[in-house]
Formats: C-alpha cells, structure tokens, sequence
C-alpha cells in the first residue's frame, strides 16, 4: 500500500477503532500494569499513523514515541495529541 497517497485522498480506515482489539489490547495492559504505579515504561509505536494507539497508551500512563514515514499522517497525529492533552510534545 503507499500509505502517503493513501492519507494524501483522506484514506484511513486503520484509524477506525477496531472494539475488539482495543478490549484484548486493554487486557494486556491491565494485566502489565497490576500493582504497579504509572509511568508503567516506555512504548514505542512504529508506524503511529494518526497516533490513536498512543494516544491511549499516553492516557494510561505510559511514556509513548511513535514515529510515521507519512508526514501527513504524524501531522494528524500531532493533531489528536494536542486535542487530547492540550500540550502537544510532539517534535
């Protein structure tokens, strides 16, 4: 797929949250979490997209990077990190 023409169209349908996956993804990190304190480490988001995932991962209290080839992509990401939290630490 050429993810840059993809997102240059406005096609992104990877960044429909999928419920199933985000609940087995909530599992995982439930279970990481247990007993522990934030911040629970670091996470490294390769192919970030639109950030969603990290977003959620931020949320929770992990330390997220997520790097992106697809400069329109990171710019939506950076995007949904500033709605999100008001202050973007987005380079």
């Amino acid at each position: 797929m050429d993810w840059k023409f993809a997102y240059a169209i406005g096609f992104h349908p990877w960044e429909d949250t999928d419920q199933e996956f985000f609940q087995s993804l909530a599992s995982l990190l439930e279970r990481e979490e247990q007993g522990r304190a934030p911040s629970f480490g670091r996470a490294l988001d390769i192919g970030t997209g639109s950030a969603i995932w990290g977003i959620e991962l931020a949320k929770r209290g992990w330390e997220v990077t997520g790097a992106d080839l697809v400069e329109k992509a990171l710019d939506r990401a950076r995007e949904r990190v500033e709605a999100s939290s008001g202050a973007a630490d987005c380079p």
